[in-house]
């Protein structure tokens, strides 16, 4: 007997309804696989806070610094956290759990899974990431600003409300490995693609409500803030000279 074959309008059906189908999951599969993304830039977030509190507990309990040049060389807390010294020669301390394999490769604990750019020695040299600048820097421009006494180096114990001070976030900033302005943070995580603002211009996120950057603040706990939330921060104590889009930033640390 012969079979009855498949009429174009019923195969026109069948690919009506995997069409439809198709546009009502592919959402939630983008969803899911954008909210994966984002709990794997938060766990690494969370290693890289693990090793600052290792290099804290044997450092007298100061903080990691953001960035200092020691005898002419260029030291940042990437090298300091993962012992990779990028010049050459030996280590520059212990490396206390931070993944990050030198400036050409783009692996470890600095990378985020939602930011398209690789490192390279002039792009994105110390990864993803950037520590918040107030924690402490003994990089020489920032000493000799008018806002000296906000980048002194912290000890752990001094920061005064561990649960709202930051502590490293998601970064836009292609040159630096520390922030020290909200619009700094990479806006890379609940929206499409990554976060492709000019970071010499200090723009502004293109979405200023959906696009969020993650955080790990001073008492462990990962968060996240988008540009709008940053920038409604209130004035610290001896505020005249620090900027409002650093507010955010300097919160719980003195005040």
């Amino acid at each position: 007997m012969k079979k009855k074959a498949f009429t174009l309008n019923e195969l026109l059906v069948v690919i009506v309804i995997i069409s439809v189908l198709a546009s009502l999951l592919l959402p939630s599969l983008r969803h899911a696989f954008m909210l994966s993304r984002a709990l794997s830039c938060a766990n690494n977030l969370k290693n890289n806070y693990m090793a600052a509190t290792l290099y804290s507990g044997e450092n007298n309990d100061w903080c990691v610094p953001a960035h200092m040049t020691w005898s002419g060389v260029e030291i940042t807390w990437v090298n300091l956290l993962s012992g990779v010294n990028v010049w050459g020669g030996a280590p520059f301390s212990a490396n206390y759990g931070l993944l990050y394999s030198g400036r050409n490769l783009t692996e470890g604990t600095q990378v985020c899974p939602n930011e398209e750019l690789p490192f390279s020695p002039t792009v994105f040299p110390y990864g993803h990431y950037g520590i918040n600048s107030y924690l402490g820097t003994c990089n020489s421009y920032y000493l000799s600003s008018a806002q000296h006494d906000f980048y002194l180096s912290k000890r752990w114990p001094s920061i005064k409300r561990p649960s709202i001070a930051i502590f490293v976030g998601d970064t836009v900033r292609r040159d630096s490995p520390h922030i020290n302005n909200i619009r700094f943070f990479g806006m890379r995580h609940g929206t499409v693609g990554s976060d492709d603002r000019d970071p010499s211009a200090v723009a502004f996120p293109n979405d200023l409500t959906q696009s969020y950057a993650n955080l790990i603040f001073m008492d462990g706990h990962s968060g996240k803030t988008n540009y709008t939330n940053a920038s409604n921060t209130s004035a610290p104590v001896s505020s005249t000279v620090l900027p409002a889009e650093s507010y955010f930033l300097y919160a719980g640390i003195a005040n």
